[in-house]
């Protein structure tokens, strides 16, 4: 509700406090502050509000309430207890699409030490060379084999992105052969 025009300023109403307040005419404002607003927008109120819906647990099969934007968002479980034990039946070993046959379980050869691995992030200048993060690097095989230590086949990446190569191996294999070897396999 617009009481007086002041120029280019408006007093208006906050639509939840019911509080005078002064904004500009181009911001078109109905709350005195984002206070008003996430108070207001909290619950019932907030636009996208629907009522919760019966869904049932897919680990413990109990039913439980939830609101239809969380099922979009992947809420499937009534607990995080239940969504982990069903992560652990359903995501380890062999049903994992990025399992292996297990090698990941092979040990690293001898020559893959200490020295080897500050080694190559000297070579790299301490920074993950695929996002540019200084923190939490390690050393990366370039063609998966923990046996191939050359430096050509190593590279320093941060934890997260090392946890990227994991999926769609041959596709990373081509991006680091194109990026230091020119198409060339190390």
């Amino acid at each position: 509700m617009v009481f007086k025009d002041q120029g280019r300023k408006i007093i208006g109403i906050c639509k939840y406090c019911s509080e005078k307040f002064i904004y500009y005419i181009s911001h078109n404002s109905i709350f005195c502050s984002q206070g008003c607003y996430f108070k207001w927008s909290r619950g019932k109120n907030h636009p996208k509000h629907k009522e919760k819906t019966k869904v049932t647990c897919k680990q413990c099969r109990k039913e439980f309430m939830t609101y239809p934007a969380w099922l979009r968002k992947g809420r499937k479980f009534c607990s995080f207890k239940c969504r982990y034990e069903w992560l652990s039946e359903h995501g380890s070993g062999k049903i994992n699409p990025n399992w292996r046959g297990g090698i990941s379980f092979e040990p690293y050869s001898s020559d893959f030490s200490l020295m080897l691995k500050e080694k190559i992030k000297r070579r790299d200048g301490y920074v993950c060379k695929l996002c540019g993060k200084i923190k939490r690097l390690g050393i990366h095989h370039i063609d998966y084999n923990k046996k191939n230590n050359n430096s050509a086949n190593l590279v320093t990446l941060c934890t997260v992105c090392n946890s990227r190569m994991n999926g769609n191996r041959e596709s990373w294999k081509g991006f680091w052969s194109n990026k230091f070897w020119g198409g060339k396999n190390c």
